[in-house]
């Protein structure tokens, strides 16, 4: 044996199989995903979420209803600045650029749909008038209900509210300010409402229209009208004897309800009318 020669070393063959494994796990730098393209799949992804839970807001109950839609809401919004951030990173595929702009433009008219479905429910649900808006309705039914109880009695108008229960079937809670404490008259029977609306705390209004009736009555006959204190001394809504009501600051209040303290119905015209 020559000593000089080197010994030759055969290399192991790899099998084929085993070699289209390891080619498959090592990432090839040419084929892998940049982070534009993995931020464009995940605004569109969020997006295509967002549209089945749009399809189902309607039937979420009402406890999650506003969590629900406020996430409604911010998937779009998410995704919006997703596509914006994958749009300014370095790309490596020209499509890229393509989609964050679609992903941009779709995330915006979804969140344009997600802020007017949100701001309909509110804008359709109705809103409860003031007190002072109430009560100037109470006092324009019970002004209605005065003239229907005068139009069957001669003309003559009822001399106590509680008529207009018994005779007119007019509903208790007209009689109540919201801004007060006073409660409905409550009972099984009419005549037991009636009994009860006697009690101190169940009218709001001061009836002063008991002597009046449609021949003597007019526009500035005072019917009825409700304590400065309901609205906290900003003013009261009146009933006048023709069945109007108006709202007076608490000045022309203060001057009404002098001249009717002095007996005067209707009131003489304040001196700068």
């Amino acid at each position: 044996m020559d000593v000089s020669e080197e010994p030759v070393i055969e290399r192991a063959e790899v099998p084929p199989a085993l070699g289209e494994v390891l080619s498959y796990a090592t990432p090839d730098p040419a084929n892998s995903l940049s982070t534009a393209t993995r931020l464009n799949r995940v605004a569109l992804g969020l997006l295509l979420v967002w549209l089945p839970m749009l399809a189902l807001s309607g039937t979420v109950a009402r406890p999650f209803a506003t969590y629900f839609i406020w996430l409604i809401v911010a998937l779009p919004m998410v995704a919006l600045i997703i596509a914006v951030v994958s749009l300014n990173l370095p790309r490596k595929r020209s499509e890229d650029r393509r989609r964050a702009i679609l992903a941009i433009v779709l995330s915006l008219i979804c969140s344009i749909v997600a802020l007017v479905g949100a701001a309909l429910p509110s804008l359709n649900t109705p809103r409860s008038p003031s007190p002072q808006v109430k009560c100037g309705s109470n006092l324009r039914q019970i002004g209605q209900g005065i003239m229907m109880y005068a139009n069957d009695h001669k003309g003559r108008f009822p001399t106590t509210l509680d008529l207009l229960i018994s005779d007119q079937d007019m509903s208790p809670e007209v009689f109540t300010c919201p801004s007060t404490n006073d409660v409905s008259a409550k009972g099984a029977t009419t005549q037991q409402i009636v009994a009860d609306f006697a009690k101190p705390g169940r009218c709001s209004y001061i009836y002063v229209g008991g002597n009046l009736n449609t021949t003597t009555a007019t526009a500035a006959h005072i019917a009825a009208y409700e304590p400065l204190a309901n609205h906290k001394g900003t003013g009261m809504n009146v009933l006048f004897g023709d069945g109007h009501a108006e709202w007076l600051d608490v000045k022309a209040a203060n001057y009404m309800l002098a001249e009717l303290a002095a007996g005067r119905n209707p009131p003489k015209p304040a001196p700068s009318q």
